[in-house]
């Protein structure tokens, strides 16, 4: 009797050993064919907890991260535009230029140098009216990018306050200029507003290119950095250490075929015992 409960008890041994190998080396195989240490609670409570806040984080600097880069991608499209109204202003101020050499042209030439400044003027305002970034105005007033906490308005740009000038005590904009306006036989007046007005889209795209670069650009470097060291360590509490992983995946294999082979032992052993006491 003694003999038969020490053999009951090393089956009993020897099959708890088995169910925990077979544990063991199941749990090995998930993290491998998973790559992650951490599959469900029981693995790491801790763990799961820290990477699950460390995933939030991730999360958050990866949306600030890509609505930063729509900023930048805007910024890019009104500074686009702005180019280009900057070069249509260089031409009407050239244009004034020659209106006022009245001894060196006829009254058609100035009429057709007139007329040119229109059109570059018209142009100046379908750009500022159809200029827009994903279905919204950029410069009707009401768009602002905005970085963090930074932000920064674009102004209304149509010619009728582009280059607003005080001239005797009365303001004049860029619509002034054209033939229906109240400077159109004035091209110093006319060419003082159109220096301005170049002046003032100048300015507006150095404030969006400082804007694009001291703030969205440094803060999306800081995103940068941030997310890597997140999730460097988010990695370390979560992913498999697959060298470490193997060598215990293989140790277990080995127990686990140990620990069938000693089930059979003392399987025999049991066998072998009835057969004698019978």
């Amino acid at each position: 009797m003694i003999g038969s409960a020490t053999n009951n008890s090393g089956t009993l041994q020897a099959l708890h050993q088995f169910q925990a190998n077979r544990t063991q080396l199941s749990q090995s195989l998930t993290r491998l064919s998973t790559g992650q240490r951490i599959n469900r609670g029981a693995d790491d409570p801790a763990g799961l907890i820290s990477s699950t806040q460390l995933a939030a984080a991730l999360a958050l600097l990866e949306a600030e991260s890509q609505s930063l880069q729509r900023t930048d991608h805007t910024a890019s499209t009104a500074d686009a535009s702005l180019d280009e109204i900057s070069s249509l202003l260089r031409d009407s101020r050239g244009l004034e230029v020659q209106l006022a050499n009245t001894g060196g042209t006829s009254a058609a030439e100035q009429a057709a140098i007139q007329q040119q400044i229109d059109a570059n003027t018209q142009a100046i305002d379908r750009i500022t009216a159809s200029a827009g970034f994903n279905g919204q105005a950029l410069f009707d007033g009401s768009m602002t990018l905005s970085a963090g906490t930074e932000t920064l308005t674009l102004p209304n740009l149509s010619s009728s306050g582009l280059g607003s000038t005080d001239i005797a005590g009365q303001t004049f904009n860029l619509s002034d200029t054209t033939s229906n306006g109240a400077l159109t036989d004035n091209p110093a007046a006319s060419s003082q507003i159109l220096d301005n007005a170049i002046t003032q889209i100048a300015s507006l795209r150095g404030q969006i290119g400082a804007f694009q670069h001291n703030t969205i650009a440094s803060t999306l470097q800081t995103n940068h950095t941030a997310f890597e060291n997140l999730a460097q360590a988010r990695s370390q509490i979560t992913d498999t250490d697959f060298a470490s992983e193997t060598a215990t995946l293989a140790r277990h294999q080995i127990l686990d075929q140990a620990s069938i082979k000693a089930l059979g032992i003392l399987n025999q052993t049991a066998s072998h015992l009835i057969d004698l006491l019978s």
